[in-house]
């Protein structure tokens, strides 16, 4: 059987001795005849001796953290809003920490970023950049790249789902044409109203969990953290429709 071999042209399998198998994006060592990280999915290549290093130094991380608590109050108040907004925030983190931003698409600009797969597989790769750095901190993280693609991508269907159920797209699409919502619609508009809101929250819970662990370890000084600003409080507001929305839903099944 033919043995595999890295970019560099060595034999995974049959590697020289003295070179060990080192993912080039996170720095963890494979093992005997892998070909892709098992923690982060990068190539596997042959180095000798040590694993790699960072790239560069990383800026202080003392004022990164944000409060479990106040993730779940301003998620729930937002209607699962804050998702978006929370992406954007930890992306700033990021490229502030490394010096760089997490983009999947090297180079930048290359791709719309209003394209959709772009914008999930940007979720992806942001992701998977935060556990790559905690990788090589040495931190323990449960975060996964594809779950969380996952959740964001069943976030966005059950909300396209709701709004269609509910009518509201079908007028849009159709302008002036009334739709009658029948009983069984309402329900299940109900459960995916639900179901959007609980897993932007178990993404976002989650997530950031493990890096405020990643934050205090590589912090310079004490913890502090963000103060609420303008955009959460207009989520806010905006969330309150999202409720009022759902509520109304409820009062059509009883």
């Amino acid at each position: 059987m033919k043995s595999r071999s890295s970019r560099k042209g060595h034999s995974v399998e049959s590697r020289p001795d003295g070179d060990r198998a080192y993912c080039e994006s996170c720095g963890a060592e494979a093992g005997r005849g892998a070909k892709y990280c098992r923690l982060c999915g990068g190539n596997v290549v042959l180095r000798r001796g040590e694993a790699p290093t960072l790239e560069g130094p990383l800026a202080d991380a003392s004022s990164h953290m944000i409060p479990l608590g106040r993730v779940f109050a301003i998620t729930m108040m937002t209607h699962g809003l804050y998702i978006f907004y929370w992406l954007y925030l930890t992306w700033k983190q990021y490229k502030a920490h490394t010096g760089k931003a997490p983009v999947f698409v090297r180079g930048g600009g290359e791709v719309p970023l209003l394209v959709p797969i772009y914008v999930l597989l940007q979720c992806c790769a942001h992701v998977r950049r935060f556990r790559e750095l905690m990788t090589r901190a040495g931190v323990p993280t449960t975060i996964s790249p594809w779950w969380s693609l996952a959740l964001v991508i069943v976030h966005l269907a059950a909300d396209l789902s709701d709004f269609y159920l509910s009518g509201a797209l079908r007028t849009l699409m159709h302008p002036g044409m009334h739709y009658d919502v029948v009983r069984w619609q309402v329900a299940i508009s109900a459960m995916l109203d639900v179901l959007s809101v609980f897993s932007a929250l178990w993404l976002v819970l989650h997530v950031q969990g493990n890096l405020n662990r990643y934050w205090e370890k590589v912090s310079a000084g004490p913890m502090t953290t963000y103060g609420v600003n303008m955009v959460e409080v207009v989520l806010c507001m905006l969330g309150t429709f999202g409720w009022i929305g759902f509520l109304s839903t409820l009062f059509d099944l009883a």
